[in-house]
């Protein structure tokens, strides 16, 4: 299987070269059908707020469920199909070729004079109302909504995925998909919809500021002031309903030199925003372009940190015991081996020096060797550091790591005879200063060996 991070890399390379075909039913089209049920099944009763709950937990869990089961089921026929599923759900929570593309298809309508065209195009992005918009109009919902975006169709898909693997990525679409629907502080949605608003809220508040700055140094990569970028989202980072989208506003507003928001109308109401961003020139169509690249930018940045830190994070969990004495078996590679007992003892605090009375055999320690301690109370202790390190060993039972199969099958043998296997060194003299029971309870000399 191959990891996490190379599926979240493969992920985001797959939607920036195929997107989201429109032939290819999408996963959350699904996300969408259920939750719609959901609404339908529970808004019978006069207990909004506890038929929305309902809705969110439901749909979740339905989305959810699918994906594990497609995981698990895939797996179970071969490990590569397994790889291959988790690969798509990340690629179908990220969107940013699919954003890219609505978009450019509203720029290419304003570069053209068709503003019918445009304000259609743009209504496939935003949720006001675009009927009545100019050319103006049109370009700034294009630019509020590929910088909010940036966030909940990118940057925290990629957390989550980081953190929890596809499902992960899979439960923060469905919590997104249902702000998407029943977000609105309308009559129907006021109290219905209030716990999908909070609950993506919330889902947003750490992936928006830590995704946030890359924007900001995305500004400088592609010719925008940073200084500027800075300025404005420290001033008008919170000048916006939600909590977290006017953070990436307020940053694209800063390096573009444009004022975002204003009065918006939704369903039919004015609803009047405050601005985001100082007017120093007119807004224009070239400046969904620049938005574009910057997010892209701001994306790659992102990515490559976040999966960063996860390879770095995880490095040690590669010295795991579990899998030092899954590979105790083989002995083709005794030299990795080696050093992931050393790496192990290190990090428990176990001594890495071997008994002086321990002998190469070949070339490689003689496996049969125990490690000498000066006393029984400092040895008693190195036995409770080996237990916190490898808990799936018995007090009593001997710590056999590099020792081939032969080797396993006369201890074995031994132990069933009632004899303490491999307890004394070579020339068969007994540890001097300890009983018995201290020899069996001792780690082998190979743990702190180099091979």
């Amino acid at each position: 299987m191959i990891s996490l991070e190379l599926q979240i890399v493969l992920a985001f390379v797959l939607d920036a070269l195929v997107g989201d075909p429109r032939w290819f039913p999408h996963p959350v089209c699904g996300m969408g059908a259920a939750a719609s049920f959901l609404e339908r099944l529970l808004r019978r009763g006069r207990w909004e707020y506890v038929a929305g709950v309902g809705a969110v937990v439901g749909t979740i869990g339905i989305s959810v469920g699918a994906a594990y089961l497609l995981l698990r089921g895939a797996e179970r026929l071969h490990p590569v199909l397994g790889d291959v599923a988790g690969v798509y759900c990340i690629y179908a929570c990220v969107a940013l070729r699919d954003l890219r593309q609505h978009a450019k298809r509203v720029y290419e309508a304003l570069a053209a004079e068709r503003l019918d065209s445009a304000r259609e195009a743009v209504s496939m992005i935003v949720g006001r109302d675009t009927d009545e918009l100019d050319a103006t109009g049109v370009t700034k919902a294009t630019i509020e909504s590929v910088a909010e975006s940036f966030v909940d169709g990118v940057a925290a898909p990629l957390f989550y995925a980081t953190l929890f693997g596809p499902l992960g990525a899979v439960a923060y679409r469905a919590i997104n998909t249902l702000d998407s629907m029943f977000g609105y502080r309308n009559e129907r949605y006021q109290r219905f919809g209030w716990a999908a608003a909070k609950l993506d809220d919330c889902a947003n508040y750490i992936p928006s500021r830590l995704s946030v700055p890359f924007v900001v140094l995305a500004a400088g990569l592609t010719g925008h002031s940073v200084r500027s970028s800075f300025r404005i989202l420290r001033r008008d980072g919170r000048n916006h309903a939600s909590p977290n989208a006017g953070l990436p506003e307020a940053a694209v507003a800063g390096a573009l030199g444009v004022q975002l928001g204003g009065p918006s109308s939704y369903f039919g109401t004015l609803v009047e925003k405050p601005t985001i961003g100082d007017a120093d020139r007119a807004i224009g169509p070239k400046d969904i372009g620049s938005t574009n690249r910057m997010v892209t930018v701001a994306t790659i940045g992102f990515l490559a940190s976040v999966v960063s830190l996860r390879l770095s994070s995880l490095c040690p969990l590669y010295y795991k015991p579990e899998r030092l004495l899954k590979s105790s078996q083989s002995h083709h590679a005794p030299a990795a081996l080696s050093c992931c007992v050393v790496v192990s003892c290190a990090q428990a605090g176990l001594p890495a020096i071997p008994s002086a009375q321990a002998q190469t055999n070949g070339g490689r320690p003689n496996c049969s060797k125990r490690w000498v301690a000066g006393s029984e109370a400092e040895h008693m202790a190195l036995v409770d550091r080996r237990r916190s390190v490898f808990p799936q060993h018995s007090v009593g039972e001997p710590l056999r790591i590099g020792l081939s199969p032969r080797e396993l099958e006369v201890d074995a043998k031994a132990e069933a005879e009632g004899a303490s296997p491999s307890v004394e060194p070579s020339g068969g003299e007994a540890v001097a200063g300890t009983s018995s029971r201290l020899n069996g309870l001792r780690p082998r000399a190979a743990m702190g060996s180099v091979w």
